[in-house]
């Protein structure tokens, strides 16, 4: 290792290291402000446009809920997962809780704290580009964090969802453990949080992060103990004691959780992934859908793939494109290392080992490779783009004198250009995940008039296939001040907190969906309260005479089973337009006393 501790310092190199100290504070913070423009004025269209009106479904109601529990209950897991585990921990629900509270406990409130969490993190990722490589690193990797926020939108970068919200922040992980290889020792708490955070809200992190956090680790203290000096260690030190206060903080939910609950929830991750037959991917899959960001086109750079429609995974699982950037990645790490930059052969050695795990975090994933849960690999896509751009400008640099005169104005031109389609993608004023909200809207007033004055518990009931808005449902109707409480068995769900008791609730709905509905219709025992639909019955009765026929086509052999599943496939697509049910009610128990 040839690095030293502390801030990055100047190469002896053209164009390798920082400017001049007090250019590169005069251009850091306003570019900065710049890039922020898009997340202020979505965060303003939230706040001014949209407003209490949101109402969630799904699991960002389930977040919500979560969130709210923050300073009521103990929250000691992460997000329900499957079976009979969530996510490892809380993090993300402590993270987002004050952005909640800031707006009244609106909705918006947790937009509101992803778009926060999504900006620290690239601004993370800035500033530690600055310290390790100056303007030029600074420049570029505004750049490619600019072109990454303009592919994944400003829905993507406002949605608290797990999956997404630990997108950028898995970026900051990548450039800390990197500065932790350069010996930067005030990075190992930074580290630490960040890292705790991604692996907390999703479990796939936890192969992903760890060992490459350890990696940096070690790095750091092997360097540090072989080469330095007294206050080094000293610094070693005492940051590794601020590293392990925040890790105690922050995993402090799961160990009570473990001490408290037999078996706990972490007890329970273990148990699924040890025992749980069916299939993982290879490494051959892993490679597949990772090198696809390092194509002539990556999806990073340019558009998202449409997945599977069967599956839900990548095109790039089973036809890969070919990895051409990555030709230019290897020109540009050789340039870089044989102008003995140090700071940049130790990006390129972090950036390899990330690919490394990744392949093999995909490679380990059980069951269907989700599009969704993949969107971390972008910014692997964006590190090289980093790379391959800082190793260009240091060429050009040792050639051309005046190089960083012309270079740095042709950046911060493009930067600023992306940035302004950036803000005209905040400037979409549609509703997060519109048609929920639709759907709700329809649901929710007369569920609230249906249990209005009830003194006791409301039990709201579903079957799996209404579940999707049950948890809406069950959202409002707590935010208005009903103990709403669900069965036995939706406990891992919704949260202990939230089961029945053995007493008689004084008052039960039942939410339902599609085909269900003709049953709950026709039970004397229940009384429809609101109800949404998206087709007619006629055109219901019309879609399902269509599939009928391919069934039997199917049946008789006159179409293979890929034909029918793709042809039933389009046909319920284009009915659904966009949503996910054609229907949707909510019924109330007339039997119960209350």
């Amino acid at each position: 290792m040839t690095t030293t501790s502390g801030p990055a310092r100047s190469s002896a190199a053209p164009g390798a290291g920082p400017a001049d100290p007090v250019r590169r504070r005069s251009i850091l913070w306003p570019l900065l402000a710049l890039v922020a423009v898009p997340a202020l004025v979505s965060a303003a269209l939230l706040v001014f446009d949209i407003g209490s009106s949101y109402l969630p479904a799904a699991d960002l109601a389930l977040i919500e809920m979560q969130v709210r529990d923050v300073g009521r209950e103990a929250v000691l897991t992460g997000l329900y997962s499957r079976e009979d585990w969530s996510h490892p921990g809380p993090a993300q629900f402590y993270v987002l809780a004050p952005f909640y509270w800031l707006t009244g406990g609106a909705s918006v409130g947790l937009y509101l704290g992803a778009l926060a969490v999504n900006l620290a993190s690239f601004v993370g990722m800035v500033i530690v580009a600055r310290r390790r490589g100056g303007t030029p690193l600074l420049l570029m990797t505004l750049l490619a964090g600019s072109l990454l926020m303009r592919t994944l939108g400003a829905d993507f970068l406002r949605d608290p969802w797990n999956c997404y919200l630990t997108v950028l922040p898995f970026g900051l992980v990548v450039f800390l453990v990197w500065s932790l290889t350069a010996r930067d020792v005030w990075a190992l708490p930074w580290a630490v949080g960040a890292t705790s955070f991604v692996a907390q809200a999703h479990v796939g992190y936890v192969v992903l992060g760890f060992p490459l956090l350890a990696l940096g680790v070690l790095w750091l203290g092997v360097g540090v103990l072989r080469d330095g000096d007294g206050e080094q260690r000293r610094r070693l030190i005492r940051a590794a004691l601020v590293a392990g206060l925040v890790g105690a903080v922050l995993w402090l939910p799961l160990l009570i959780d473990v001490v408290r609950n037999a078996p706990s929830n972490l007890g329970n991750i273990v148990e699924y992934f040890q025992s749980n037959a069916e299939e993982a991917h290879t490494i051959g899959d892993g490679w597949n859908v990772l090198s696809a960001q390092f194509s002539a086109l990556p999806e990073w750079l340019t558009w998202h793939r449409t997945p599977i429609w069967f599956s839900g995974e990548p095109p790039s699982l089973y036809e890969p494109p070919l990895p051409l950037l990555l030709a230019f990645v290897a020109v540009a790490g050789v340039a870089l290392w044989k102008r003995r930059i140090s700071d940049a052969r130790l990006l390129v050695v972090t950036w390899a080992a990330t690919v490394g795990l990744g392949i093999i975090a995909i490679a380990r994933t059980i069951g269907p490779a989700f599009d969704y849960r993949l969107r971390w690999t972008w910014v692997l896509g964006m590190v090289a783009f980093v790379i391959i751009t800082w190793g260009a400008w240091s060429l050009v640099s040792s050639r051309w004198d005046r190089a960083g005169r012309v270079l740095g104005p042709v950046a911060v031109a493009l930067i600023v250009a992306v940035t302004g389609a950036n803000v005209v993608s905040a400037l979409d004023r549609t509703l997060p995940y519109e048609s929920d909200h639709e759907v709700l809207s329809a649901l929710v007033p007369g569920a609230l008039r249906a249990v209005d004055g009830a003194d006791g518990e409301v039990l709201v009931t579903d079957t799996l296939a209404g579940s999707w808005y049950t948890r809406g449902i069950v959202l409002q109707l707590e935010r208005h001040g009903s103990d709403v409480r669900v069965p036995d068995d939706r406990g891992e769900l919704f949260g202990d907190s939230r089961v029945v008791s053995e007493g008689t609730p004084q008052a039960r709905l039942h939410v339902g969906v599609d085909g269900e509905l003709e049953a709950l219709a026709n039970d004397p025992g229940l009384r429809l309260v609101s109800e949404w639909r998206s087709m007619t019955t006629l055109e219901v009765e019309e879609m399902e005479d269509r599939v009928a026929e391919l069934d039997e086509d199917l049946a008789a052999g006159r179409i293979e089973p890929s034909e029918h599943a793709v042809a039933v496939y389009r046909i319920r697509t284009a009915a659904l337009d966009g949503g996910i049910v054609y229907a949707a009610a909510v019924y109330v128990d007339t039997t119960l006393p209350g």
